[in-house]
């Protein structure tokens, strides 16, 4: 990819090329064949000719007083919101259950928030979204009960989120959890 060049708008004008360079000037085979050129109308290469025309007069265009980008689409922040539910798992070996509410946002692809639990807990977190998912889920307990690090994924489905996580922390051993809650 080129620095600083929207992939989509060059991977237009790539193919666009590409259709320009084989429907214009065909070949028999391109793979080192026998080179000759294969006969077309006319009348194909001013088709191609006036599409490819109104299509690349048609990017990047904006309407007189039109502020907003034109290649930009508006972004999606489905991580950004308030999410509650409930949190199961174990915590050296022993299994729990509680209540857990998140609080995230999301600005482009960086997502950040806070978290407490029912019985008190409580931190941050951060990552990645990639689409749906959230796949390098860092999140950290910065209440004194279980401080420590743990990592995971988390995954938004319409308004519903899905988060598995585990680390060992050194007040409480292996902590292995799992999440579903809802924005509310």
């Amino acid at each position: 990819m080129i620095e600083g060049k929207n992939p989509i708008s060059y991977g237009i004008i790539v193919g666009l090329y590409q259709v320009l360079v084989h429907v214009l000037f065909p070949r028999a085979d391109r793979s080192g064949g026998n080179g000759k050129r294969i006969k077309r109308g006319p009348l194909m290469r001013i088709a191609v000719l006036f599409a490819l025309i109104l299509l690349v007069g048609g990017c990047g265009s904006k309407k007189s007083g039109d502020t907003s980008s034109a290649s930009a689409p508006a972004a999606s922040t489905p991580f950004s919101g308030t999410f509650v539910g409930d949190q199961t798992g174990t915590q050296d070996g022993v299994n729990f259950s509680q209540g857990i509410k998140f609080v995230l946002s999301q600005a482009g692809n960086a997502v950040t928030g806070t978290w407490i639990s029912g019985t008190g807990g409580s931190g941050t977190l951060q990552g990645t979204a990639v689409e749906a998912t959230v796949s390098d889920l860092k999140i950290v307990e910065v209440d004194t009960l279980c401080p420590g690090t743990m990592t995971g994924t988390m995954t938004i489905v319409g308004k519903d989120i899905a988060a598995r996580f585990t680390g060992t922390l050194p007040k409480c051993g292996l902590v292995v959890a799992a999440v579903v809650a809802s924005k509310s």
